[in-house]
């Protein structure tokens, strides 16, 4: 009939464009007055945050008056959750940890077969419905990240889907490392519960079900860990817990005692090294970084240096690069909002533009110790 064919559209790379003024301002007010204070051969800092800053990556304020060069550049940053915690002795656990374990992509609206008689809830109506379940859907790319970072680990136990439950958890073992990608929940200061403990949780398989009033399987418990549940966990053998999900590092913000959430709950329990994001992060540049962390970290490189090498490597990484890893590729079709990106096709960009560069992808990542 004649029909011209088509031709392939060049897409344009579209780079997120970081404007550094308003973090530069905060540095002089945070970071001036205490770098004037360091010792010209300090390497490492550790804050003990207080108040809202506890909500701020202080690893990424800039250092100059241009806003290239960051904190992060210069210094190993890490964060208790009070400066007493830096006292904490590594040496009280003669416990032999389990292997490591990867929870990742739960799936939300689990429930129990019929025939199964339903259990009062354990706690009350108001309570359940401070939470919006509405928002618990699956975010299936977190597979993909806890499939990448089972595959770096030896011997780590995958749990996905229906598998990805609260007892895993709670069953007494400790593992080594650990991974949870999933939702996180806070719920702000309410009448219906007081303890600042009982409003921050991980969902997990099941969690949407049980939130609703549903009947859950027996070994599912209430699809739900919540900041209390984990502090009375012996983590004590756990070196390691990388947190991935909306929410993590949120909790009542109490001056001088810093955050009541999920990151206290892991302090008091006893893991060594918490990894966690600030903000919602993007899954699959979360899936490269946690490649890239993993492998420096299982070549005995100290955590906080192993994540920061990993936050750089997402910082720097060109078009030329993304292209060479299945997962890069993934990346850039996101950004550029494609179904397909044939090798062969051509992208409106330079082969050394930085397409990650803003602290969007990267900068959400905290090592609290």
């Amino acid at each position: 009939l004649g029909f011209k064919k088509s031709i392939p559209v060049k897409p344009k790379l579209q780079i997120k464009q970081y404007n550094p003024v308003d973090s530069i301002q905060l540095s002089k007010l945070i970071l001036a007055p205490i770098l004037e204070k360091i010792d010209n051969n300090c390497q490492k800092i550790i804050f003990a945050a207080d108040g809202n800053l506890n909500s701020v990556p202080l690893q990424i304020l800039p250092i100059d008056e241009i806003g290239k060069r960051l904190l992060m550049d210069e210094y190993a940053v890490s964060y208790v959750g009070v400066g007493r915690d830096i006292l904490r002795s590594d040496s009280d656990s003669t416990d032999i940890a389990d292997k490591p374990i990867v929870i990742a992509d739960p799936d939300f609206e689990l429930t129990a077969p019929l025939q199964i008689e339903q259990q009062k809830q354990p706690l009350t109506k108001e309570f359940i419905d401070t939470f919006d379940s509405q928002n618990l859907s699956r975010t299936i790319s977190t597979k993909l990240l806890g499939e990448t970072v089972a595959k770096r680990l030896k011997d780590a136990q995958l749990y996905t889907g229906k598998q990805a439950l609260e007892t895993h958890l709670t069953n007494g073992k400790c593992p080594q490392i650990m991974l949870i990608a999933t939702h996180g929940l806070f719920l702000a200061d309410t009448k219906q519960v007081a303890n600042p403990m009982m409003r921050s949780a991980l969902a997990l398989a099941g969690a949407k079900t049980w939130l609703s009033g549903g009947i859950l399987p027996e070994n599912a418990g209430k699809g739900m860990v919540f900041a209390q549940d984990i502090a009375n966990l012996d983590l004590r053998a756990n070196q390691l817990t990388v947190l991935s999900a909306c929410n993590t590092a949120r909790g009542d913000i109490k001056i001088g005692e810093g955050v009541f959430g999920l990151r206290r709950a892991f302090a008091v329990a006893g893991t060594k090294s918490l990894v966690m994001s600030l903000w919602e992060v993007p899954d699959r540049t979360s899936a490269l970084l946690m490649e890239r962390f993993f492998d420096n970290y299982q070549t005995g490189i100290d955590t906080v240096e192993a994540l920061q090498n990993a936050q750089n490597y997402i910082r720097n990484i060109t078009v030329k690069e993304l292209r060479k890893s299945a997962l890069g590729v993934e990346i850039l079709k996101d950004i550029l909002k494609l179904r397909e990106l044939p090798a062969q096709m051509q992208i409106d960009c330079h082969e050394d533009d930085k397409p990650l560069a803003h602290p969007f992808y990267w900068g959400a990542w905290v090592c609290q110790n």
